[in-house]
């Protein structure tokens, strides 16, 4: 699996582009004060992709692109305020034969996700 963690702006997650890996599971930690910020996410292709948004605005502004994942795709948004608010999140747009689970969880003190756009 491949694990990205950012922790806080020295990180060099906000403002980006970050690439999980094309063919493994990518955990994506975005713990910390905008630690992602206004990033671009790519998720895997062969994959599962999990996302962690914890710390105030940690992935405000954020687009996920999962749009050519055959894998699960988890957002898990907590403990914070403004965490996942203004993202872009697109599902994936691949026909197969398995199911695979889209779960976005908003959970937080204040405007979780509010003002986003899922496209699953």
């Amino acid at each position: 699996a491949n694990t990205i963690t950012c922790t806080d702006l020295d990180s060099n997650c906000h403002h980006t582009e970050i690439n999980c890996s094309p063919n493994e599971d990518c955990y994506l930690n975005c713990n910390g004060i905008q630690s992602c910020l206004e990033s671009t996410i790519n998720c895997p292709i062969n994959g599962d992709c999990n996302i962690l948004c914890r710390g105030g605005q940690s992935c405000r502004y954020s687009t996920i692109n999962a749009t050519k994942s055959i894998g699960n795709f988890n957002l898990t948004c907590i403990d914070s305020t403004d965490h996942c608010r203004d993202m872009k999140i697109y599902g994936s747009t691949v026909q197969t034969e398995n199911n695979h689970n889209f779960d976005i969880r908003c959970n937080g003190k204040y405007r979780a996700c509010a003002s986003s756009t899922i496209d699953c």
